[in-house]
């Protein structure tokens, strides 16, 4: 027969235990929308990217000068198919000139962007930079090419210099010569740890756009797109 202090104890371990099941059962609904999103989100990971191009092709420009050229672009929305948001678009910006696109409809200008990043293909026309058609350019080499800044600043939760570097090759000496370009660079040395402060614990004295700007100064990039939040650059600034 069993004593008193063991029924104690089995009764103790059966509530904790209802307790546990309980807590399991609650999240159910959650583990259950975490498997149905890795059942989408492994295969995008696996696809490989369509860089299929034959090598002659794939040869780089032997010096990339950054002028485009869209000549006739029709592209409709990937997710409304029947809803065209380029029609025979037409542009030409030459090497070194800064053009602004402004319009009613954001989707046009996000489109312009995504096209030029080619994670998208145009349904007719052709794209050209320095008058050869990106899509028969190596897709490495010529994202290399492009830096963007977008809108909505993203950061990871590494320090500054981390966060500046993050998807490139170069070293801490361009950092700071982004930095000083974009005049933060008193400022990063004004904090606590300098350029390794966390930026999800470091209180910035300036516009953290210009961390995302820096990112794309060090790719030492031929062209730049640069969402409306530039407005954050002083006109010294805005001259790199």
């Amino acid at each position: 027969m069993a004593d008193f202090p063991s029924i104690y104890r089995i009764l103790g371990t059966v509530l904790i235990a209802s307790l546990m099941t309980g807590r399991m059962l609650w999240n159910t609904p959650d583990f259950r929308r975490g498997r149905f999103a890795a059942k989408r989100l492994f295969p995008l990971i696996e696809t490989v990217p369509d860089d299929s191009s034959t090598e002659e092709e794939n040869k780089p420009l032997e010096e990339c000068k950054g002028a485009v050229s869209f000549e006739n672009v029709t592209f409709k929305d990937p997710v409304q198919p029947d809803v065209t948001v380029l029609d025979t678009f037409s542009m030409s910006v030459g090497a070194g000139e800064s053009v602004a696109i402004v319009g009613a409809k954001e989707i046009e200008k996000k489109a312009i962007v995504e096209l030029m990043e080619r994670f998208y293909s145009p349904l007719s026309g052709t794209i050209k930079l320095d008058n050869v058609d990106i899509q028969n350019q190596k897709l490495r080499w010529f994202r290399s090419q492009i830096g963007v800044v977008k809108q909505e600043a993203l950061f990871f939760d590494i320090s500054i210099v981390d966060n500046i570097l993050y998807g490139t090759i170069t070293g801490v000496a361009e950092v700071v010569e982004a930095c000083k370009a974009l005049n933060i660079h008193e400022a990063i040395k004004s904090l606590p740890e300098g350029y390794n402060t966390k930026l999800e614990d470091a209180v910035l004295p300036f516009h953290p756009q210009r961390i995302v700007i820096a990112r794309a100064i060090v790719r030492d990039a031929q062209i730049y797109f640069i969402d409306c939040e530039s407005l954050v650059l002083t006109r010294p600034t805005e001259k790199i």
